[in-house]
């Protein structure tokens, strides 16, 4: 019988059927899970943050600026019903937290949800969410600099009638520049002690 060589795995194969073989590889390729031990001591990350640490990351994440902006908007058309969506929107991260903390127990390797779906359900899934949360933080990102520009310029013309300032974008740029100065000083000096400011200053605003 004739045979070709395949380009999709460089494998011997019949003439018949070379396209479902690569579909076949291709899909196989696709729901590929990674093993959880494969990983080498040589190249772990080193833990720096402690529970509390992760702990004022996930509530400052959650107390952002969509409350203090959303709440204001949401309560003239809905009134008091406005708290009960906030109550189901925190029972609902407390499942979220939940389900976090047992792949966290049971796949104790750094790599957030994209490594938990890598494992779980395959490299296909794992590269959608990752574009998901990666398009997540990107326009969540967009949308608090921007509001945070906006509610400083408006507070900053309070303060100072007379004050010259820039528009919003380059409010949010310079925002920018300043988180990422923070950021570049690391975890330890930058994001623990300025994130730990913010969540106790948001906490206190909300109650």
């Amino acid at each position: 019988a004739a045979s070709s060589h395949c380009p999709c795995h460089g494998a011997r194969m019949s003439l018949e059927e070379p396209g479902q073989s690569c579909w076949r590889l291709s899909v196989a390729l696709a729901l590929r899970k990674r093993p959880v031990d494969e990983r080498s001591p040589t190249t772990a990350l080193q833990r720096r943050l402690t529970a509390l640490d992760l702990t004022l990351i996930g509530v400052g994440a959650s107390v952002g600026a969509g409350i203090f902006v959303i709440t204001g908007v949401a309560a003239q058309p809905c009134g008091p019903a406005v708290c009960f969506s906030f109550l189901l929107a925190g029972i609902s991260s407390i499942f979220s937290a939940l389900c976090y903390a047992e792949l966290s127990a049971r796949i104790p390797v750094s790599g957030s949800v994209y490594l938990y779906a890598f494992v779980a359900f395959g490299e296909f899934v794992a590269l959608l969410i990752g574009l998901n949360v990666l398009v997540d933080y990107h326009v969540g990102a967009a949308l608090n600099i921007a509001s945070c520009a906006l509610y400083l310029q408006k507070t900053l013309l309070l303060m100072f009638p007379h004050i010259w300032l820039p528009s919003t974008q380059v409010i949010s740029i310079l925002l920018v520049l300043l988180l990422t100065c923070i950021l570049s000083f690391g975890v330890e000096s930058g994001l623990k002690r300025v994130n730990g400011l913010l969540v106790f200053g948001k906490v206190g605003i909300v109650l």
